[in-house]
């Protein structure tokens, strides 16, 4: 077990108050018990405990992703003295990765020409056009952000492609597929990634209906747009990974594949945690009592929850076992699969979702080839009914 990326939550506390946020509304607490920003002493111990990982294990490249609350509250002398330092302390034939991931708000142009100059790839969160985004991401007053991150997106778009970005959107199901999509495209947005809404058993989605498919039926219209679209098109990393999973590359993300998860959160405090997004399963349910200024990474990854959650896409309930759509789905994201009576041993709370998004995908890929192709792949096309069917043979509940 050995990881490749840390997300570092620099600051505890954000200038937003977005109303499906994780780590401040969904009930657990325990960020009010954290510093606000990461002192030196905890980089300090992350770096060391990074290099030491990085030369057990041989790592030959390593991504450090900036995250919060809202990172940009931190100072610019402490990205650029964390990276400085990291380049110090990490050994030479580790290539290291950096990324920012921000609501956009307090982006400048000296922010912009800071990571310009360090290599710093940026996230910002986009949840759509302005209703739709301002709808959920907005500030402690409750005024909307979506003048702000347009300015911040236009701001990066000006460096001409000189800077990397990538949008992330928080799927609402209220937002015109459409119209969505040809924002994106409006905006000329090279990378876009949909996230499903952090969601258990005891937490359900917004809009979600047990056994109904809201959310796949959504993503299937933005896909059979994007998938028929001219280039230059955004690369939509959701489809492109079950595209890839689809035609057997080994490939994994949180939602999908079958492959190991090897990154780790590290709090304010040092607080190693295994993914902020458990914190919909209840307060306090990502607290392990293990700090990096205590333990090093290996002896991090032996603790049951983080074992539970690198394994994830292998250790799966009973439900999932048999399914023909496995080895694509991977089981889903462990928090989704959470309920109080029967813990992780539960199928995702988004199983039809990703069951009927799969086929799809699966199916649209398929009769898109030779039937020559087809036929020595031997690749048939999948029944969503017939699979669901399935699943429900095997399941109690």
């Amino acid at each position: 077990m050995n990881l490749n990326t840390l997300v570092l939550k620099v600051a505890s506390r954000c200038n937003l108050n977005c109303t499906y946020c994780y780590v401040y509304n969904l009930g657990d607490l325990t960020y009010q018990n954290q510093p606000k920003f990461m002192s030196v002493k905890v980089v300090e111990a992350i770096l060391q405990k990074v290099s030491r990982h990085c030369e057990k294990h041989n790592i030959r490249s390593f991504h450090f992703v900036f995250h919060g609350g809202e990172p940009l509250l931190q100072s610019m002398v402490f990205f650029s003295e964390f990276i400085k330092k990291a380049r110090e302390i990490i050994k030479p034939q580790t290539h290291l990765h950096f990324a920012v991931q921000t609501n956009g708000v307090l982006l400048t142009k000296e922010w912009c020409e800071f990571f310009l100059s360090e290599a710093i790839t940026i996230g910002i969160s986009l949840d759509g056009y302005e209703e739709i985004h301002d709808s959920k991401r907005v500030d402690h007053a409750g005024n909307g952000s979506y003048e702000k991150v347009l300015e911040a997106i236009n701001l990066v778009n000006s460096y001409q492609g000189k800077l990397n970005l990538g949008i992330l959107t928080v799927i609402n199901t209220q937002a015109d597929p459409d119209r969505l999509y040809q924002q994106i495209k409006r905006l000329n947005i090279r990378s876009f990634n949909l996230l499903l809404p952090y969601a258990s058993w005891d937490v359900p989605p917004p809009d979600w209906v047990k056994n109904a498919t809201v959310y796949a039926d959504w993503l299937i219209k933005v896909f059979d747009r994007w998938y028929v679209d001219d280039k230059p098109k955004p690369s939509i990393p959701i489809f492109e990974q079950i595209l890839g999973l689809c035609i057997g590359l080994k490939q994994s993300s949180q939602y999908f594949g079958g492959e190991k998860l090897d990154f780790l959160i590290i709090e304010t405090d040092g607080s190693i945690e295994v993914s902020g997004a458990l914190k919909i399963c209840g307060h306090g349910m990502t607290k392990e009592n293990m700090n990096i200024l205590e333990i090093d990474l290996d002896t991090a990854l032996q603790n049951n929850q983080l074992n539970l959650h690198y394994n994830s896409h292998q250790e799966l309930p009973y439900p999932c076992c048999n399914c023909k759509v496995v080895s694509i789905c991977g089981g889903g994201f462990l928090p989704n699969r959470y309920s109080a009576l029967n813990g992780f041993n539960n199928r995702s709370v988004y199983c039809h979702d990703s069951l009927k998004l799969i086929c799809h995908i699966h199916n649209t890929l398929m009769n898109s080839l030779p039937q020559k192709v087809l036929s020595k792949a031997k690749k048939n096309l999948l029944s969503y009914d017939n699979v669901f069917n399935e699943i429900h043979s095997m399941m109690s509940y």
